[in-house]
């Protein structure tokens, strides 16, 4: 196949070009472009919109120490100042935060939180420090106790303090008397607790580089490490909201940790960020960041297994500690003390605000022209690039086709999102792009099998090389059409002939190799500068309900003027069938002949293709014939059935081809030669068998000639029970049972019932007794 360069100037945009759609619910990120892409594209709304996250520093206070830890109540905020104790700061005024009172503590003030009238502060080599804050102007030292380790971080739930000790693991202190807490159960944890969180009868501590700790502390006596799971980095921090843990994890930011089952917590998504994560606050789905040296960030949490970094804030001092009052987030900045953040979860960053993907469709064909459409919010510019990136050019989102300034073949698309008005976020869940590309080569779009004949034949659909064209400096003269000599294998092969069989669609494509392989020329089809082409082509072998899915195999060359320059399709395949039913039989007769059988004759098919007769019997005079009641295969036009009582069999008769196509089946046009002590000339009700009965028996009756029956179940009233028989009959002895149901294939009471038989030119009934 000779490739050439793709010409400079097309000499029309061709109706003719094949169209590729893609479609975009932004569900998944399998085209997004993560480097360029700077808005948001969210995949649990599945949508994209500018990035959330409109952050604001209101206030700071300067704390006479260094802020490490902090709690908030309101409009009042708590802070472990370290060698500072804790520190009571109001914010009621945001820009103008004011401090309040301050309590010393005799060791390093690192945590605090409160509960009811109390503070109680992690304090260092101190262990735990109460302060009673009912009067915010006038806090009091009232309590403390000693622990063995250096404590971090305190939890408080019910009458339980949880401190997390550096080197000592957790610790459990009893706060039923706030002026005298007193140590109870204590464990070891694998490296130094730093902070740590209760939900239900579990603590959870983050535990250094001994990751996620899950202790059971429903004996406060006797706790116990019940799951660990590793983390990425040093675990500072940790929030739990519902069944989710929030870890801070130094370098390695957030990470979202499953405690459904607090045996086995299962590790979600995660976000980085810039800095060396130290603490973290959770609500709204989004999380509050202390982010060491990082400053503030604000993470969006929504969908835990995709957690989005929004933005954030570079806040003086090292962030060290994090909650949230109100509408603000209030941060412990270690040397820049308390820092106040004004944190709009739904406002919006309309300086990177665009969305890029990944490249659609790259190909050594030009892409001419495209369309776009999109269900979205407010403002966006949609653009498309066909070379990669370099060049891109706005595409209205109105479904118009639109051609390219310099066709090019990669093709990719960004949206910049443009706010209307304040606080509104544009925003797409939803974008189609169609575009339309010209082919060197012929493309193969059908190959398929023509109805209604016997075989060896498909219809080739083809659309027209790009070249193909009034105008084109390289015009196609005509396009040859080759044939693969080896046919492709048969694959599904059915069972054999013995049931009935239907044509098979293929299941599985098995295209040769290209090239090489040996080809046979078939024929050409002139070039006109038509939009596409169809033509019959021969095949060497039809696909069989037995014999399997035969493929044929073709390829287009598209030859142009110029000698030796021209250009060949892809090679694709299809199947021809012999989908003709054969012949319904004729001449079919049965010749009952006592005790020797019934001879069943027909006459010879005079179908070319036909391959045999299938026989079907059953004890009913209307059945359907199927692989159960088939009794004989033959290419013959005569059969003996010697079966006994042959009287009161009936049987249907079907011609078969070659490709395993079933004719309709016939029933016999006549039964001849009956003797007379086997089947009484008059027609005649037997009387049923048994009698009385339950719960079925069987009805018998002859008919003298041919002709249309009724046979119907009646009460002793004479309503009508059901129908059992309503069809044309040959003349002959017939047999066939009542159930004891009625029409609707219920049971039916015990009582008497009347059989009544209706045929040509007689009626009569019989009582019979259905027992319980």
């Amino acid at each position: 196949m000779l490739c050439l360069g793709m010409l400079s100037t097309l000499a029309s945009t061709r109706a003719a070009a094949l169209t590729f759609t893609y479609d975009e619910d932004f569900l998944t990120t399998a085209y997004r472009d993560a480097d360029l892409t700077t808005a948001w594209w969210d995949t649990l709304s599945g949508e994209i919109k500018l990035f959330a996250g409109e952050i604001g520093l209101t206030g700071i206070w300067d704390t006479t120490g260094s802020a490490v830890g902090v709690a908030a109540r309101d409009t009042l905020i708590y802070v472990a100042n370290d060698t500072g104790g804790l520190q009571l700061v109001s914010i009621q005024d945001p820009l103008q935060p004011r401090s309040l009172a301050a309590v010393a503590t005799p060791g390093s003030a690192r945590g605090v939180v409160v509960q009811e009238d109390h503070a109680y502060v992690a304090d260092g080599a101190e262990g735990l420090q109460v302060i009673l804050v009912q009067d915010p102007l006038a806090p009091q030292h009232v309590g403390g106790v000693d622990t063995p380790g250096f404590v971090h971080a305190v939890a408080v739930s019910s009458t339980f303090a949880y401190l997390a000790q550096s080197g000592a693991g957790l610790q459990v202190v009893d706060i039923g008397d706030p002026t005298q807490p007193a140590l109870r159960g204590a464990i070891t944890t694998a490296d130094w607790a730093r902070d740590v969180a209760i939900s239900g009868s579990h603590a959870y501590v983050a535990d250094g580089l001994g990751g996620l700790q899950v202790i059971d502390i429903s004996n406060p006596d006797d706790p116990a490490i019940v799951a660990t799971l590793p983390t990425a980095d040093y675990t500072f921090g940790l929030f739990i909201s519902g069944d989710l843990a929030y870890l801070a994890e130094d370098t390695a930011g957030l990470r979202i940790v499953d405690i459904t089952d607090p045996w086995h917590p299962q590790a979600r998504g995660s976000a980085d960020t810039p800095g060396s994560a130290r603490d973290v606050w959770v609500g709204d789905g989004y999380a509050y960041v202390a982010d060491g040296d990082g400053g503030f960030r604000l993470v969006d949490c929504r969908d835990p297994d995709l957690p989005v970094t929004l933005g954030g804030l570079h806040t003086l001092g090292i962030a060290s500690g994090i909650t949230r009052a109100g509408s603000l987030a209030c941060q412990a900045s270690g040397s820049g003390g308390l820092q106040l953040l004004a944190v709009d979860p739904t406002g919006y960053d309309t300086v990177n605000d665009r969305v890029q993907s990944l490249v659609l469709d790259q190909s050594g064909d030009p892409i001419v022209r495209a369309r776009l459409t999109t269900s979205q919010v407010d403002s966006i510019r949609w653009e498309l690039s066909v070379d990669g990136g370099t060049v891109w050019q706005d595409f209205p989102s109105d479904g118009t086709w639109h051609d390219f300034d310099m066709p090019g073949q990669a093709l990719l698309w960004r949206s910049t999102h443009l706010p209307l008005s304040a606080g509104s976020n544009p925003s797409c869940n939803q974008l189609t792009i169609e575009w339309q590309k010209l082919y060197s080569h012929a493309v193969i779009d059908s190959i398929c099998d023509i109805p209604l004949d016997q075989g060896g034949q498909v219809r080739v659909h083809f659309t027209a090389s790009r070249h193909d064209s009034v105008g084109s400096p390289l015009p196609i003269t005509e396009y040859a059409i080759y044939r693969r000599i080896n046919p492709a294998p048969k694959v599904k092969r059915n069972r054999p002939p013995t049931v009935t069989g239907t044509p098979l669609a293929p299941t599985a494509s098995a295209e040769p190799a290209y090239p090489p392989g040996d080809w046979d020329f078939v024929l050409v089809v002139p070039a006109d500068a038509e939009d596409r082409y169809a033509t019959v082509v021969p095949t060497l072998a039809d696909s069989t309900a037995w014999g399997g899915v035969a493929f044929t195999t073709l390829f287009i060359r598209a030859r142009t003027a110029t000698p030796g320059v021209y250009f060949d399709s892809p090679p694709d395949s299809g199947y021809s069938m012999n989908n003709l039913l054969p012949s319904v039989p004729t001449g079919f007769v049965v010749h009952q002949d006592g005790a020797a059988g019934n001879q069943l004759t027909w006459d010879p098919s005079p179908d070319p293709d036909f391959a045999l007769f299938r026989i079907h019997r059953s004890d009913l005079p209307v059945f359907t014939p199927n692989p159960e009641n088939l009794i004989q295969v033959t290419v013959g036009t005569s059969w003996l059935d010697t079966e006994e009582s042959p009287w009161s069999h009936h049987y249907l008769l079907a011609a078969v081809d070659v490709a395993g196509n079933t004719s309709p089946a016939v029933m016999p046009v006549e039964i001849t030669d009956v003797t007379e002590n086997e089947l009484p000339r008059p027609s005649f009700l037997h009387r049923t068998r048994p009698n009385p009965f339950n719960p079925a028996t069987t009805i018998t009756f002859d008919l003298a000639r041919s002709g249309h029956v009724t046979l119907s179940i009646h009460d002793l009233r004479g309503h009508l029970i059901c129908t059992l028989l309503d069809a044309d009959l040959p003349g002959g002895r017939h047999q066939l049972q009542w159930q004891g149901k009625d029409a609707r294939g219920r049971r039916v009471g015990a009582g008497v019932y009347s059989c009544r038989l209706v045929g040509p030119g007689f009626v009569q009934t019989e009582k019979m007794v259905l027992v319980p």
